[in-house]
């Protein structure tokens, strides 16, 4: 069933698809086919329609193409209540829900608090003049709404990927690890090479392997990503990566036990 939900990112990791049976077993147009119908499955309803001409339109082709291309994709998918359906969509996407859910109404509760802070300096009379406040100089480049939830997506991949032990200061985290893509035009460009070298060097390394992991806050400030360490004598066969309502989780389980803590 269409959940009706839109979504404007969700993970992909370059170096799992690249090494994917499936990639290989498709042609080029292909895979232009599958990707197209699978962005539609993440961002737009969780699923695809049955009709041909709504999944023409859809991969933006016509039916010629469409349905030579069909024949090897249509395989990826299930049906579902005479929908078609994805596995890894169906596991990765309410998580990405929850997750997306909870960030809007925070920032609405921080909004809500903002409002009511320059209300309350307002009413009691600001001793600061507009020509001091204006002389004060800006230590930060101004976001706009959307870009401040972009920049959090790239997080929120670099997070994922980060051993649990040392996902600490969150806060002073993403600060940093936008402040590092801020000078970048292409900044998915770059964000996919600290995710491929991440992938590559350091989930596969010894010292993470040995539980010898730095606060995520240190490791992006340092940029070590950029450091290839030695990799650990034995790999697991493959990297179980934990979903966003995993992390979610493991953070609302933090929290409580600083406040345990603090009590």
């Amino acid at each position: 069933m269409a959940d009706g939900v839109k979504l404007h990112s969700y993970p992909w990791y370059i170096s799992n698809w690249r090494d994917s049976v499936t990639r290989l077993n498709l042609s080029l147009a292909e895979r232009g086919l599958y990707r197209e119908l699978l962005d539609y499955c993440y961002a737009v309803d969780g699923s695809l329609p049955p009709e041909e001409r709504l999944l023409v339109s859809i991969a933006a082709t016509n039916p010629s193409e469409f349905r030579k291309a069909w024949k090897a994709v249509k395989n990826l998918f299930e049906v579902r209540d005479g929908r078609y359906v994805h596995r890894k969509v169906d596991e990765v996407r309410p998580g990405l829900i929850e997750y997306h859910k909870n960030r809007a109404e925070a920032g609405k509760r921080g909004g809500l608090a903002r409002t009511r802070q320059l209300s309350s300096s307002s009413a009691s009379g600001s001793a600061k003049t507009q020509p001091e406040a204006e002389a004060r100089p800006s230590r930060t480049r101004s976001r706009t709404t959307s870009e401040v939830g972009w920049l959090s997506d790239l997080f929120e991949e670099f997070a994922a990927l980060y051993p649990a032990k040392g996902r600490t200061k969150l806060p002073l985290a993403i600060d940093n690890y936008k402040a590092h893509l801020d000078p970048f035009l292409d900044r998915q460009t770059e964000h996919a090479r600290i995710i491929g070298r991440m992938r590559e060097w350091w989930i596969p390394s010894d010292l993470w392997a040995k539980g010898f992991v730095m606060s995520m806050d240190a490791f992006i400030e340092l940029k070590r990503w950029n450091e290839e360490p030695e990799r650990a004598k034995t790999q697991p066969h493959e990297q179980q990566l934990p979903t966003a309502q995993e992390l979610m989780a493991r953070d609302r389980e933090e929290q409580e036990r600083r406040a345990v803590d603090n009590a």
